[in-house]
C-alpha cells in the first residue's frame, strides 16, 4: 500500500510539473500529460467554471487549447478605463496533498496575471482518482473570490471589474 501512495503522489507532481510545461508553452507537454491519463478518464471543471471532457481525445483537445491560449491578447476592464494586455503568468503552488486510498486531493493556490502585471491570486483543489497507476479521474474547483496576489506586490487588482477577473481567469484556465 506504501508503494501506491508514492506512486499516486509522483503522478500529482508530474502532472503539476507538466501544466507549468504547458503555461510555459511546451509543445511536448500535452503527451506528457496525456501518459499519466487512462485511456477512458474524465476531466471536470467544478463550480464559476464548469465542464466536462470525456476520453483521450477530449481531454487532449483541453491541453492542446490551453496551449494556444499562451500570451493571447485581451482586454480587461478597469473602473476608469478599458486595457488591452496579454496573457501571462498563470502559476500553480502546491499547498497541501492528502491521499486516501486511490485519491488525492490537492490544494492549490494560483497566480494568474496579464503579461503587465495585473492580476491576483485564486485558491482551488483538484481530486484525482487512480485505476491502475493512470488518472482515471480529475476534478478541479476554484474558488469564485480571488485575493490580493503575494507575487504581484504593489499592484491593486481593486481597479478591475468583477467582469475582468472573470475573463482574466477564462483566459487563463487557471486551474488546468
Amino acid at each position: 500500500m506504501a508503494k501506491t501512495k508514492l506512486d499516486t503522489e509522483a503522478i500529482v507532481h508530474r502532472y503539476f510539473e507538466m501544466i507549468r510545461d504547458l503555461r510555459n508553452g511546451k509543445e511536448e507537454s500535452v503527451d506528457a500529460l496525456m501518459d499519466l491519463w487512462d485511456d477512458k478518464g474524465t476531466f471536470e471543471f467544478a463550480g464559476a467554471f464548469s465542464g466536462t471532457f470525456k476520453g483521450a481525445l477530449a481531454i487532449r483537445t483541453l491541453y492542446h487549447n490551453r496551449l494556444r491560449a499562451n500570451g493571447a491578447s485581451f482586454t480587461l476592464e478597469t473602473k476608469n478605463r478599458s486595457v488591452d494586455v496579454t496573457l501571462g503568468t498563470v502559476d500553480t503552488q502546491i499547498a497541501k496533498i492528502r491521499k486516501d486510498g486511490n485519491r488525492a486531493l490537492v490544494g492549490w493556490r494560483t497566480v494568474v496575471a496579464t503579461g503587465e502585471k495585473h492580476g491576483f491570486d485564486v485558491p482551488g483543489s483538484h481530486v484525482f482518482t487512480f485505476k491502475g497507476g493512470k488518472i482515471a479521474k480529475l476534478r478541479v474547483s476554484v474558488s469564485s473570490k480571488p485575493m490580493q496576489s503575494e507575487l504581484l506586490k504593489g499592484l491593486s487588482m481593486a481597479s478591475l471589474t468583477t467582469a475582468s477577473l472573470g475573463h482574466l481567469s477564462q483566459m487563463a484556465w487557471a486551474v488546468v
